[in-house]
């Protein structure tokens, strides 16, 4: 009977996130769950893969020694959110972020050199029909479906995807080809959090569409994505519209577990 009645409550939920999605009121935000599955799991597509890449490079071009290259290593697979920022502000900075030509050339080369391999979940994506937002850096969406980057810098852009003026695909984390746009240390977080229309538009997504997180492991835990489910959660509170989170039914537990009711 408890399996009955919890089979029944998913089924009440799917059947209200099908519900919003026919009714054109969600946006998907996609996390590197996705570009790691449409890549067949290259190297680059996940963040911690992509941070590895940069200390290679590092290695390459500058003085770095192996210490500090084995540091941040540690660092980054250490699975600690600060840690993996401080890694992260290490590599932009050694490597010039945001406008040094070896961090343009980076990016370029590692995730801007990314490739669909896999298309079928990118299609799936692209055939519901609803706002499509990532955190990603790549430019996988746009391959499949054909639509421009539009990043948390081009505020009118923004505005216009959102409300279905434009067709877009909103990169809330930055687009490689746009250096200066992508958030990858302590530094760029900063930059963003406190960039007020930036910090409107996601709030905005919260406010005007049902969102779906799709693709996302400790993603939501980054200080942006923090800072936005905790705003939701004091602010909806009372809302009837929920936020969905897809998962595996293997997952879906332990996930469940990290979000207060609130969320």
């Amino acid at each position: 009977m408890p399996q009955l009645k919890e089979r029944t409550a998913l089924n009440t939920l799917l059947d209200d996130l099908k519900s919003e999605i026919a009714g054109g009121r969600t946006v998907a935000i996609i996390g590197a769950g996705v570009s790691v599955a449409a890549t067949n799991r290259h190297t680059c597509a996940s963040w911690t893969g992509l941070l590895h890449d940069g200390v290679k490079r590092c290695e390459a071009v500058s003085q770095l020694s192996s210490y500090l290259a084995d540091t941040l290593r540690t660092q980054i697979d250490s699975n600690n959110l600060t840690f993996l920022l401080s890694a992260a502000e290490a590599i932009a900075e050694t490597l010039g972020a945001p406008n040094g030509g070896e961090y343009r050339r980076w990016l370029r080369e590692s995730v801007g050199a990314l490739k669909v391999e896999k298309r079928e979940l990118l299609e799936a994506l692209r055939d519901l029909g609803v706002v499509l937002a990532t955190t990603n850096y790549d430019g996988l969406i746009e391959e499949v479906t054909g639509l421009q980057a539009v990043t948390w810098m081009d505020g009118p852009k923004v505005e216009r995807v959102l409300k279905g003026d434009d067709k877009g695909v909103l990169h809330l984390h930055g687009f490689w080809d746009k250096p200066e746009s992508v958030i990858l240390g302590i530094r760029s977080y900063e930059k963003i959090l406190g960039d007020q229309h930036a910090q409107t538009m996601q709030r905005a997504l919260s406010s005007l569409k049902t969102i779906l997180f799709i693709g996302f492991g400790a993603g939501l835990d980054d200080p942006n994505f923090g800072s936005l489910l905790e705003w939701t959660g004091k602010v909806f509170s009372s809302s009837e519209y929920r936020r969905f989170r897809l998962s595996r039914e293997s997952e879906r537990e332990e996930l469940q577990k990290l979000h207060p009711p609130n969320q």
